[in-house]
């Protein structure tokens, strides 16, 4: 058939026209279907006079995503507040001001908490403003800024608080006490240092390991006396009056008599202790030395 004169090819136009399209792109030949058009073999769509610019009512699966953009903002509220939280809550809770001022602590834990309920209102608002006014709004960025801000002020809180009981409180209480330096076990008695927090003996004093003891009640309590070495060549320990310093430990001896091996039992040029501060295990170690 011969196109009528007048007539100028052109590609349809978007709108209502496009309605339907063979699915398999495999076919070479795919036909365009247009319903309120005319239905003569051969005929053209339009005019000529409209430029091409594609099936506007097409379905979406025929037709290219636009790409969204990533907010850098919002990654790197969500990458660093949560880590920053934590570190404000965890130190807070392990270091000296813990120690020293336990009210401004648990104030900073306070704040910390009203951030993470400011959040949970930022969070319950988008959440609420994606279910009642806007379906395209995307809420994701505050639930996961919820849930990491709230684990990390519950993990710093925790931790925190695990790591001053076991590891600062004790040192704090080690240095808060006094440094004793040049201590004879010989003439030196242990009425005289009750305010040690630390202790560094002369460089003769040696732990007599076989005067050890033990003290067996679920664990073995382990004493050894801190003794001094005689002037002698032979570097024997002489015997003292009184043993008024005690090393100690738990597990590292044996349980029917001597076999002391706590800590730094074997090393020459240990000379120094620190104070037992576990109240808990002091009756044991007394019985162990009696």
């Amino acid at each position: 058939l011969k196109r009528p004169p007048g007539v100028v090819p052109s590609r349809p136009t978007g709108g209502p026209r496009c309605k339907a399209m063979y699915a398999n792109p495999s076919h070479a030949s795919q036909t365009v279907y247009y319903p309120d058009g005319p239905h003569v073999y051969g005929a053209m769509a339009g005019d000529g006079s409209a430029p091409f610019d594609g099936c506007k009512g097409a379905p979406r699966a025929f037709l290219r995503g636009q790409r969204r953009r990533m907010n850098i903002l919002p990654l790197g509220v969500a990458l660093f507040v949560p880590w920053f939280l934590f570190a404000v809550i965890f130190g807070a809770m392990s270091f000296s001001i813990h120690y020293n001022l336990p009210g401004i602590t648990y104030s900073v834990l306070g704040v910390g908490f009203l951030v993470v309920l400011f959040i949970a209102s930022l969070a319950a608002h988008s959440v609420k403003q994606r279910l009642t006014n806007d379906p395209e709004h995307e809420p994701t960025w505050y639930v996961f800024l919820l849930l990491t801000c709230f684990i990390a002020w519950v993990a710093g809180a925790c931790v925190g608080d695990i790591n001053f009981a076991q590891n600062m409180a004790p040192f704090y209480d080690i240095t808060n006490l006094n440094l004793y330096t040049g201590v004879d076990p010989g003439s030196s008695g242990g009425q005289m240092l009750m305010d040690a927090g630390r202790i560094l003996f002369t460089e003769d004093a040696r732990l007599d390991l076989t005067k050890s003891m033990a003290f067996k009640s679920t664990h073995v309590y382990c004493v050894a006396p801190v003794g001094r070495r005689s002037n002698a060549s032979d570097g024997q320990l002489e015997r003292l009056v009184n043993y008024d310093f005690w090393a100690v430990g738990i597990g590292c001896c044996t349980s029917d008599g001597p076999g002391f091996h706590c800590g730094q039992f074997s090393n020459p040029h240990a000379h120094g202790g620190l104070r037992l501060m576990e109240d808990s295990h002091r009756a044991y170690f007394r019985l162990a030395v009696q």
